[in-house]
């Protein structure tokens, strides 16, 4: 309910999902990721042990200029994202940025 008909979903590898989110710059991708990380961060489930809260962490990559690049390569950078977003603690959105080259 919080994507569009035009975006697609997918599980990637294990507990990983991967969004597709056409003709969208990275800002808007980036405001998508967050509304679905604070949809997920407000859910709660009753369990026979009490509340279940839940979080989720989101890489969100996008293209450089004009550049065409694989799909292979463009889920890296968003997985770079990712795992950048959980080591610095989870629940929250990351948004993938080139490594700047030392001179």
């Amino acid at each position: 309910e919080s994507l569009r008909r035009v975006d697609v979903i997918g599980r990637y590898t294990g507990n990983n999902f991967v969004i597709l989110l056409p003709e969208t710059d990275l800002d808007n991708a980036r405001d998508v990721a967050d509304r679905l990380r604070t949809k997920v961060q407000s859910f709660r489930m009753d369990t026979p042990k009490g509340i279940a809260t839940f979080s989720i962490s989101l890489g969100v990559a996008g293209l450089l200029n004009s550049e065409v690049i694989d799909l292979e390569r463009f889920i890296d950078r968003a997985n770079e994202a990712l795992y950048t977003a959980i080591q610095a603690g989870g629940n929250r959105t990351l948004v993938w940025e080139p490594r700047k080259k030392n001179h």
